[in-house]
């Protein structure tokens, strides 16, 4: 009898701390970010992991010197926020001036979503954009918002095209 009750107990501890992974855990956001010389523009891809709901992309963040040296400017749906914000958190500890564009992209559960930024020079820059996301908390109660980031890769154009 006390086998059974050990038996039967345990299987159900482990359905609940299975439900309770499952349904607290955070989702988590993927990110691919690629300079395409030829097509002028730094495009990112994004996946979700962990989730029931989508996810919305709300912000992009990257150093001032990026966005110089990139030529770059807000993708569609997204805009610069007023003013520059210093962050030591970020990009490899450093304070750095950093620049928010603001704006609302949804990443459902099961799809990838593509962003294009406009850049005229998409490969001088070595590094790494920063997102931040938004998502329903447990049973759709609340909005959390959570960071995520990716290193900028670089596809170069061939030489005979």
């Amino acid at each position: 009898m006390i086998k059974l009750i050990l038996f039967y107990g345990g299987a159900f501890v482990c359905c609940i701390a299975g439900l309770v992974l499952v349904v607290f855990r955070p989702p988590k956001l993927h990110a691919r970010v690629i300079g395409d010389e030829a097509k002028q523009m730094i495009r990112c891809t994004f996946w979700v992991s962990r989730t029931f709901s989508p996810v919305f992309v709300k912000s992009i963040l990257m150093p001032t010197e990026y966005v110089r040296t990139l030529a770059a400017s807000p993708p569609a749906g997204f805009e610069e926020l007023e003013g520059r914000h210093v962050a030591g958190f970020l990009f490899d500890g450093e304070q750095r001036e950093i620049v928010f564009w603001n704006g609302r992209l949804e990443v459902p559960k099961g799809q990838t979503v593509e962003l294009d930024i406009p850049a005229k020079n998409p490969a001088a820059v070595s590094g790494s954009l920063h997102f931040s996301f938004e998502y329903r908390g447990v049973a759709g109660v609340g909005l959390i918002t959570a960071p995520s980031h990716a290193p900028i890769e670089i596809i170069k154009p061939d030489k005979g095209s």
